[in-house]
């Protein structure tokens, strides 16, 4: 289907996929490679599911960030979808026979409303169109204040965010081989058969100009343990937003509250609460120690999707 797309279409195609972002790595690999990038084929994250991606993610692939694409969200089939789910508050204690004949019937009478609507739906969007195509020149002559939008700051506001997320990635480098030492030294002290742990920690003590092994009582071996603690300290914050966000999302843009479906949410609060108990315990270990969260606080925080522990991380203030 890829390889057909570009042949029918004209070039700079955009295509919505849940799973864009990675199978925009498998295209390049492949032997469409080169027919993608000539025909500057883009795939894009949907809506819908753009919550289950992560940050770094959403900033180069969500339709959102995207240009080419205009008003469109992707997401027709999750909208049916969405809206069916109301059947489940009615169905979920019928019969499969009497389930079936009611959901027949729902999507019998939702044909026949959005035929109904469909001249008032094309009018919507016409009217929304010309509003954006009047309004969005003067609101943009605000921001620039006279300067060409390539000069203005915010239109790079996206790029320095996601360099600035691509470089939260990499481990800072002068701690980056040490904290790699400090942990092969401590499975070299708790393991039996040591033959192999020995010579990765001699190969190592080569690429840090080690003479003398370190010990827990060494400087070196302190501060490179202090900045794991604060490693995995931060890791585990992000990991529990993450999470919490995600379900948040997925839960509300499905119109599942109330549903059937709200067990699906039990199977993702597990992983919500071994993210808790792991934050908790790092929380504690840190100097000063952080302040703990219980299960209250975290759907407080969900519910406004803002996380002040966030605010600092392993490079600095965000």
């Amino acid at each position: 289907m890829i390889a057909k797309l570009p042949e029918v279409f004209s070039p700079k195609l955009g295509i919505g996929y849940d799973i864009g972002c990675s199978f925009t790595s498998t295209l390049k690999r492949s032997s469409l490679g080169p027919q993608v990038q000539e025909r500057d084929l883009r795939l894009v994250i949907p809506t819908f599911h753009g919550y289950a991606h992560n940050h770094f993610c959403q900033l180069k692939y969500h339709i959102l960030m995207n240009h080419r694409f205009g008003l469109e969200d992707l997401e027709t089939c999750e909208q049916v979808f969405s809206s069916s789910n109301f059947v489940a508050r009615a169905t979920q204690h019928a019969t499969a026979y009497h389930r079936h004949q009611f959901i027949e019937m729902y999507f019998r009478q939702w044909d026949e409303d959005k035929y109904l609507a469909l001249g008032v739906f094309l009018m919507n969007n016409y009217k929304q169109a010309l509003q954006l195509i009047d309004q969005l020149p003067i609101q943009i002559s605000a921001l620039t204040s006279g300067q060409k939008p390539p000069d203005v700051p915010y239109t790079r506001w996206l790029e320095v965010e996601y360099n600035y997320l691509l470089n939260k990635q990499m481990e800072l480098e002068e701690y980056g081989l040490e904290t790699d030492y400090v942990t092969l030294l401590q499975k070299h002290d708790e393991a039996f058969i040591v033959i192999e742990l020995q010579h990765d920690l001699q190969v190592m003590e080569v690429k840090l100009g080690i003479t003398d092994r370190w010990t827990s009582e060494s400087l070196e071996y302190k501060k490179a343990m202090e900045y794991l603690q604060h490693r995995e300290y931060y890791h585990s914050v992000e990991k529990l937003e993450g999470l919490v966000i995600q379900c948040l999302f997925e839960m509300a843009k499905a119109n599942a509250s109330g549903t059937g479906m709200y067990l699906a949410a039990q199977t993702r609060s597990k992983a919500i609460h071994c993210a808790l108990n792991t934050y908790n315990k790092l929380a504690n270990l840190m100097q000063p120690p952080r302040p703990t969260l219980s299960w209250t606080d975290i759907v407080e925080y969900s519910t406004i999707a803002e996380f002040d522990l966030l605010q600092v991380g392993l490079q600095g203030d965000v």
